[in-house]
């Protein structure tokens, strides 16, 4: 394992905060009724908003561990990925 230094430690710390932010702005945006849609595309999985902006991947699975994002339901197969997560307005 590499030794890391303080230059690599920060790289990797502005990631994860990037990240957290954009987590942040899409389960804002969420919360406002937009759905994070997922589907399965030649190169893997794909995520966008309803209102069409694309999401990476990193950043959906950070919004759909959220305490505040529910499943649709909607997964074509038993034990599988759902296709649409929604802001729970319920707490």
């Amino acid at each position: 394992m590499p030794v890391q230094t303080v230059a690599s430690l920060r790289r990797v710390r502005r990631q994860i905060d990037r990240r957290r932010r954009s987590a942040d702005r899409i389960i804002a945006a969420m919360r406002q009724g937009a759905a994070l849609h997922c589907s399965f595309e030649n190169k893997g999985l794909a995520w966008w908003l309803s209102d069409g902006a694309r999401v990476p991947g990193e950043v959906a699975r950070l919004v759909v561990i959220s305490a505040d994002i529910t499943s649709v339901g909607d997964s074509l197969f038993k034990n599988t990925v759902a296709q649409t997560y929604r802001f729970n307005r319920s707490k």
